[in-house]
């Protein structure tokens, strides 16, 4: 019989980080040697438990604030399909807690102890970036102990302070303040992402959203939830301390994950990040799914890729890419076209008929060609007749036992 856990088996604080890529559950498995527990966290968990990092790494927060932190981050860093429930319930989620505790603060007083007159190059800049006051938390090392949270690319690279929507001298379109442009990776493209097999992910259905803030005018922000949207609303207003104005929700998207990640693609011309989160100063996290785009344009592209996966059901059960829809993905790819959904759903007409395995749902007030010829083909008599129920036919039969006379009543 496998021992009971103890809070000493579990990782600790800064041995992970929710943003290492595909990050899982934190709990070892007793009956497997101690082995983690292989169920991937939530995306929207990871979010919030990145953010709760960022803070519980703030010196300056209390004891009691921080245990408090500790036991939502322990929560959002157990997979809600086996574990959470059963941990948080016990005993061993109290002392695994005060075990993190004790961490960040030998973590804190070391840091306070040992921090150098000279700060680190790359802290210089980013402390540059970001006009952090000397009451700021320091920026160090320990931050960025995970090699996947250090931040990409050239930190040091300009970032775009204008206002307007105007474009500089190349024809680029210049950024709006506190957003520099996002470059993905050249691998990353519609052509590449279409045909890539449905992963786990990609068939959960969810909602997609748009959402405006009035402190950073010009851009939108795209992403998707498994919940609804009010509640993913209330969750970055928790976050990083400002109102969300949604401007345009779309929900019950089948491959919500996949959809997102092509209306992202299609927008790459526009695709934004913060340079620092502009409302939370303890959020460390740069985010990136900004578009300096106007909000008509990023419900077009969202509602078209949206209508192209419910009509034309591209993946089979399996999840790879149906046979006529890799060939037209070729075709644009041979022609140098750029894939659009708007391109996509201009193909379907065309290629309707070949659709196999099953009918591609319609969108709501839509009807069939099948459905609008019986709408307008006059039904028989006959058929307009409620057929008798069984009751009904015993009690004819008692009621007139003559057949004469029923097969008369039949033939009138």
């Amino acid at each position: 019989m496998p021992r009971p856990l103890t809070a000493a088996d579990l990782p600790s604080f800064l041995s992970f980080s929710p943003d290492d890529p595909g990050f899982t559950c934190i709990l070892p498995l007793a009956r497997r040697d101690l082995r983690r527990c292989r169920n991937v966290v939530h995306k929207d968990d990871n979010i919030e438990a990145s953010a709760l990092r960022n803070l519980l790494l703030d010196q300056n927060s209390s004891g009691a604030a921080k245990y408090t932190h500790l036991q939502r981050y322990l929560e959002l860093c157990l997979c809600r399909r086996s574990h959470r429930a059963d941990t948080v319930s016990t005993d061993l989620a109290p002392a695994v807690c005060k075990r993190w505790q004790s961490e960040l603060s030998g973590c804190c007083e070391t840091k306070h102890r040992e921090r150098p007159e000279t700060p680190d190059s790359k802290c210089d800049v980013l402390n540059s970036d970001n006009d952090l006051s000397e009451s700021s938390p320091p920026v160090n090392a320990v931050l960025w102990q995970n090699e996947d949270r250090k931040p990409k690319g050239n930190i040091s690279s300009p970032i775009c302070n204008s206002k307007s929507r105007q474009t500089t001298q190349d024809g680029h379109l210049s950024c709006v303040e506190g957003f520099q442009p996002y470059k993905k990776p050249p691998k990353d493209t519609i052509y590449a992402k279409i045909q890539k097999p449905l992963t786990k992910n990609d068939r959960i259905a969810g909602a997609l959203y748009l959402f405006t803030r009035d402190s950073s005018p010009g851009v939108v922000k795209i992403g998707l939830t498994t919940r609804t949207v009010a509640e993913r609303m209330k969750a970055w207003q928790w976050m990083c301390h400002y109102i969300p104005r949604v401007q345009h929700e779309i929900r019950s998207v089948p491959h919500v994950y996949r959809a997102e990640l092509l209306v992202h693609l299609e927008l790459a011309d526009f695709w934004r990040r913060e340079t620092k989160c502009k409302h939370n100063p303890e959020c460390l996290t740069r985010h990136k799914e900004w578009f300096q785009v106007d909000v008509e344009r990023a419900q077009e592209v969202m509602n078209k890729w949206t209508q192209w996966l419910q009509l034309a059901r591209p993946y089979h059960a399996d999840g790879s890419l149906r046979s006529e829809w890799v060939d037209i993905c070729n075709k644009f790819q041979a022609q140098s076209k750029p894939i659009t959904a708007e391109a996509l759903l201009g193909m379907m007409p065309t290629h309707a008929e070949n659709m196999e395995d099953t009918k591609s749902p319609r969108l709501a007030g839509e009807e069939s060609d099948a459905e609008a010829k019986r709408a307008v083909t006059p039904k028989p008599a006959a058929a307009s007749r409620a057929n008798p129920t069984k009751r009904s036919f015993q009690r004819s039969a008692t009621y007139c036992p003559d057949s004469e006379c029923c097969a008369g009543r039949r033939a009138r």
